[in-house]
């Protein structure tokens, strides 16, 4: 009968335990799970030192107002209440957008109309390789990835397909009416020449200035900060290309590429291809394969595998025969975008999903 009692209390024991853990894990997710108490009280203060910190932004605004008769209220002005308040803060301006920076770390924005607004810097809810879909200048949506995000370009995004063909070479679209009667040689020469400039302008096509500044839209492989750059001027020293009207004409190899290429294999991007679309696509950069017999002005491509090809001749030039011949090639296209410091995300998809991204209201 002992050893009955024994086993019974040995179990009670037991119990009792297997309830005191059950309640000890509902204590502590009660506390401090995704719903828990210190997470709610924790958001609470942070909403409550937002607010306080839109208050006195709102007072600042006010004050400067009333200074300025109901003028224009610039960042100085606001500057002014701040001081005179101790507030600690301060005002920058950019055109007719004000921003406010606290000593905490948060940031707003304050519209022409003085509408408040936090304000998030971009690249804390980014990573390189993640999904974001870009309107472009029509709303269509662009599924792009993060490029860059970093202090030196910024955050860059790619279109992950191709989103357009472009066609180099005396088909070339761009190349002046005042050029209609000349052969396809000299077509070619212009295209070829002209190319970086060319893949880089029909980047504007698809730029939608409400999240990316004029000039900050470029084709992928051209240098990220500077993208019309040219590292190489006219092929000058082979004199065996003299004899066809090369030298001195035509551009010479650069390493444009070399940048957003490293950067493309980082995030292995380069197999996602769109069946709909081109699955080559143009890389802005030349490259002069130079021959005492023959030679090559090429404008560099990556294939359907991610290779990335030296084979899409615009000119080649013999020297035998004294001869260029001018060439016509297609190749598809693909976007870079720099975002705005104004650009927010929305992120409610997850990091699984792709991230939609807006403006904020700056009118």
């Amino acid at each position: 009968m002992k050893k009955t009692n024994q086993g019974i209390t040995l179990i009670t024991l037991v119990i009792t335990i297997i309830v005191l853990l059950i309640l000890s894990g509902v204590t502590i997710a009660t506390l401090a799970g995704e719903n828990g108490i210190l997470r709610k009280v924790s958001s609470a203060k942070l909403q409550t030192d937002e607010g306080e910190e839109k208050e006195e932004i709102a007072i600042a605004y006010n004050g400067a107002r009333t200074e300025t008769k109901g003028e224009l209220v610039t960042a100085e002005g606001i500057n002014q209440q701040f001081e005179i308040n101790g507030t600690k803060a301060v005002a920058t301006q950019t055109g007719d957008k004000i921003k406010v920076d606290f000593e905490t770390g948060r940031s707003y924005i304050i519209d022409s109309y003085g509408k408040i607004e936090k304000y998030d810097d971009i690249s804390k809810y980014l990573e390189v390789g993640d999904y974001v879909n870009y309107p472009d200048k029509s709303q269509n949506k662009i599924l792009c990835k993060v490029l860059y995000n970093d202090e030196n370009y910024g955050v860059q995004l790619v279109a992950v397909n191709p989103v357009d063909t472009v066609t180099l070479g005396y088909n070339d679209e761009t190349i002046p009416s005042s050029m209609e009667s000349e052969d396809n040689s000299e077509k070619a020469k212009y295209s070829y020449n002209n190319a970086i400039k060319t893949l880089n302008n029909k980047a504007e096509i698809y730029r939608n200035p409400k999240y990316t500044e004029e000039g900050k839209a470029r084709c992928i492989g051209s240098i990220p900060d500077n993208p019309m750059y040219e590292s190489k001027d006219f092929i000058q020293s082979y004199a065996y290309l003299t004899t066809c009207g090369v030298n001195g004409v035509l551009k010479d190899s650069d390493d444009n590429y070399d940048k957003d290429w490293k950067q493309l294999k980082i995030i292995e991007s380069r197999g996602i291809m769109d069946i709909s679309k081109s699955s080559e696509y143009w890389v802005c950069s030349r490259y002069a394969a130079l021959g005492s017999g023959a030679s090559g002005f090429v404008i560099r491509n990556v294939s359907s595998k991610g290779i990335l090809k030296t084979t899409k001749e615009l000119c080649s030039a013999t020297t035998y025969d004294k001869n260029v011949l001018g060439k016509s090639e297609s190749c598809g296209f693909r976007p870079v975008f720099s975002l705005k410091s104004n650009v927010k995300i929305d992120s409610s998809n997850g990091k699984d999903g792709t991230n939609e991204i807006k403006a904020y209201d700056l009118r």
